[in-house]
């Protein structure tokens, strides 16, 4: 979809079910419709800290923390 909401929507949807795998793609797909958007950042944050992706996680809730000033 290109909508980023349904894109986050599902993301959401397969991280509660414990598949962050399938998630990630949700995830980024919404962060790259609507790059501004830090609900969608927060979100991809999420997705990789269930991965074990530290890093990355931090990176994206940083670039979040910057979109919500």
């Amino acid at each position: 979809p290109l909508n980023p909401h349904v894109s986050a929507d599902l993301a959401r949807l397969y991280l509660e079910q414990d598949e962050p795998g399938f998630a990630l793609p949700w995830a980024r797909r919404a962060v790259r419709l609507r790059r501004r958007r830090a609900v969608y950042r927060r979100l991809l944050s999420e997705v990789l800290q269930a991965m074990g992706e530290r890093e990355a996680a931090r990176r994206a809730r940083l670039a979040a923390r910057r979109r919500e000033r």
